[in-house]
């Protein structure tokens, strides 16, 4: 799959490890701390603010009478963006924010199984079934420094569990983030968008194949946005946004 190995290869190996431990031994929940049988005790997990509502079929945004009913809501009406659909597990709400910002910048890769565990039943239990497997997942690429700093890219962990349980090819290389750009928080979504213009590039014929990107939290989709453009670029037919929250409005 090409990881770099002297960023990812021992990330990948410490969440397995995690992942393994969590479910032979009892933990304390990352949230209330008692004991229990892996990351998040039962009572705890009923409070994640698991995704419910369709929203918008293009960007998965909730928040107005289109995106409740499942068709395109009034932002991508305006301005389409370059994936075609939004699968997501969770709201980015409390307390699943504190659980991802964790796992981003504390580096607690004991999350990653659950994450992922939940995105592959999202799936599962949509109103249609799990339909049609993209043929490569592809995680978002980090700029490098934010790589270097952090040490690894959650979305690659994401991207590697979640392929394995689907039995989808993971292609680290699929995507090269070609730009540094700065921070989007605090940005509006205008501004996001003009931040992120050609900040990705795809250097391999995908012409055809259907592709999944993979990342954390989606907040207005400029990111993901501009991603999927640089690999339509390359003739993918078909790309879906796969993220484990969804910001709302």
């Amino acid at each position: 799959m090409g990881w770099p190995p002297s960023v990812n290869e021992p990330m990948l190996m410490f969440a397995r490890a995690a992942r393994l431990f969590a479910q032979a031994m009892p933990q304390d929940c990352q949230l209330c701390g008692i004991s229990c049988a892996g990351t998040i005790c039962e009572s705890c997990k009923t409070d994640l603010p698991i995704r419910s509502e369709s929203g918008c079929k293009c960007c998965g945004q909730i928040g107005d009478e289109q995106s409740l009913a499942g068709e395109t809501c009034g932002d991508c009406l305006t301005n389409l963006p370059h994936f075609d659909t939004t699968k997501t597990a969770f709201v980015y709400a409390f307390p699943l924010d504190k659980l991802i910002q964790s796992f981003k910048f504390n580096a607690n890769l004991s999350l990653v199984g659950m994450f992922a565990d939940q995105f592959v039943a999202s799936l599962k239990s949509g109103s249609h079934g799990i339909g049609a497997l993209p043929d490569i997942i592809i995680p978002m690429p980090l700029a490098k420094r934010r790589l270097a700093a952090r040490g690894f890219n959650q979305s690659a962990l994401l991207a590697r569990d979640i392929g394995k349980q689907l039995g989808v090819k993971v292609e680290s290389r699929g995507l090269v983030r070609v730009r540094d750009t700065p921070p989007q928080a605090g940005l509006d979504r205008e501004a996001r968008l003009a931040n992120m213009k050609d900040a990705f590039d795809c250097g391999q014929d995908l012409a055809g194949l259907r592709i999944a990107i993979v990342d954390d939290v989606m907040t207005t989709g400029a990111t993901m946005s501009d991603a999927a453009r640089a690999l339509k670029k390359q003739g993918v037919s078909h790309v879906e946004a796969w993220v484990i929250a969804r910001a709302s409005k």
